[in-house]
């Protein structure tokens, strides 16, 4: 949950739920537990009092970012281990894999419009 807070900067509980795929109440408890545990900030919505943001207080930021830096350098170390063949073989998978996903991103955005 951290990590999408991170992304998104300032989230609404429902937002969250949603990126997340799960309950509502599900994710109401563990924002309430991130919150007393010093990992989100809560800010309540000047124009409706029942709605409140969340975002990454400095504690929740940096656990966030040394995991991110923490993943970062074992990514590294082990793609430093592969030789050069499986280097290029690795690149071209994951161009592929990025020309997959726009042109499903692409096709399901088309979709939506038309309906």
């Amino acid at each position: 949950m951290l990590h999408t807070v991170y992304r998104h900067n300032e989230l609404t509980i429902s937002e969250v739920s949603e990126l997340l795929n799960i309950s509502l109440p599900n994710c109401s408890r563990y924002v309430k537990n991130a919150i007393q545990e010093g990992y989100l900030n809560k800010r309540v919505d000047s124009g409706d009092k029942r709605i409140y943001y969340i975002s990454l207080s400095d504690r929740g930021r940096r656990i966030v970012e040394t995991t991110l830096d923490d993943f970062s350098m074992d990514i590294s170390t082990h793609l430093n281990s592969l030789d050069p063949k499986d280097l290029d073989r690795l690149d071209e998978s994951f161009s592929n894999l990025n020309s997959t996903l726009a042109d499903t991103l692409l096709s399901n955005t088309n979709l939506t419009r038309r309906n």
